[in-house]
């Protein structure tokens, strides 16, 4: 489903701190249902790239465990968020890691979660 609605790539990477460009296609699908006329990236495919660049940074295919806090602080639309930057830190843990990430565009923040990965 979220097929050719996103490219990437990592613009710096640690084994604990990562930031990755993310390009947006206004014309995928998805926003012909969220929300028609008024289309906006929906909070699952915000926290689909999180779970993406974690994995990506970790080498593993993980999920999340636990999200302690999740805001979406303004809608990411489209056809004018066309580039978003996804920031990450991530702690080790016992089972998995601890994640604090963002996704911004180059102006303002967009989402922001704490969460636990296994």
């Amino acid at each position: 489903m979220l097929e050719g609605l996103f490219t990437w790539n990592f613009i710096r990477r640690t084994s604990t701190e990562g930031e990755m460009r993310v390009g947006v296609n206004p014309r995928h699908r998805i926003f012909e249902g969220h929300f028609p006329g008024k289309p906006v990236l929906p909070g699952v495919c915000q926290m689909w790239l999180v779970r993406r660049a974690v994995s990506e940074m970790t080498g593993q295919t993980l999920r999340y465990g636990r999200v302690r806090e999740v805001k979406f602080l303004r809608p990411i639309l489209p056809q004018s968020d066309r580039e978003l930057v996804v920031r990450v830190v991530l702690t080790p843990c016992e089972q998995g890691c601890y994640v604090q990430a963002n996704i911004s565009t180059a102006d303002e923040p967009k989402m922001k979660i704490k969460a636990r990965f296994q």
